[in-house]
């Protein structure tokens, strides 16, 4: 917004300087009054137009534009489900780094049909009782897990399990990143 207000102040600035100019202009050629009233008049309603194009854009950037937070929030952080993890893929994510999409066969959970792709921030498909999301383990080995919870209770983790109860956490930021194709949400069919 404050590149928005140095926009305005600058053009208001140099629509002044060129009235100005103008008015020097007309008066040194004896212009008439009305002509210059006129010119003045004219600068001016361009500048107020141009100035509030800018504030316009400025706000309903400001106004419409969420960060990454408050969509992660407003959309994934309600969704909890647990189950049996079918299968892992992997996938290249940005800058060759490697991340796998979980299909995890739901056994309980509070939504039934999700499915969003907020690009960069996060992405999440749950269809037939299949849930399929991106996950970086960030080098861990979650090979051996056949169990997983997500944000079960609100926690914000995902905690993967196996037979022998061995439990390993991850936060939930770890989970559905964004930074897989979209078409990658339906290797779990």
């Amino acid at each position: 917004m404050e590149v928005a207000i140095i926009f305005i102040v600058v053009s208001t600035i140099i629509s002044v300087v060129c009235a100005v100019n103008k008015v020097i202009y007309l008066r040194a050629h004896k212009a008439a009054r009305e002509k210059i009233i006129l010119w003045i008049l004219l600068y001016g309603c361009v500048n107020l137009f141009g100035c509030s194009i800018v504030y316009f854009m400025f706000w309903l950037n400001d106004r419409h534009i969420k960060t990454g937070i408050e969509v992660f929030q407003e959309y994934y952080s309600s969704i909890e489900f647990e189950g049996r993890i079918i299968s892992n893929h992997k996938t290249n994510a940005w800058y060759g780094r490697k991340e796998l999409i979980l299909c995890v066969d739901i056994v309980e959970t509070n939504t039934y049909s999700f499915f969003r792709y907020d690009k960069n921030i996060a992405c999440l498909r749950i269809e037939n009782g299949i849930a399929a999301f991106p996950f970086d383990p960030k080098g861990a080995d979650i090979g051996d897990f056949s169990y997983i919870k997500v944000n079960k209770n609100q926690n914000n983790l995902i905690v993967f399990s196996n037979e022998d109860g061995e439990e390993k956490c991850f936060s939930l930021s770890q989970g559905y990143n964004a930074s897989t194709k979209v078409l990658d949400l339906w290797v779990c069919e």
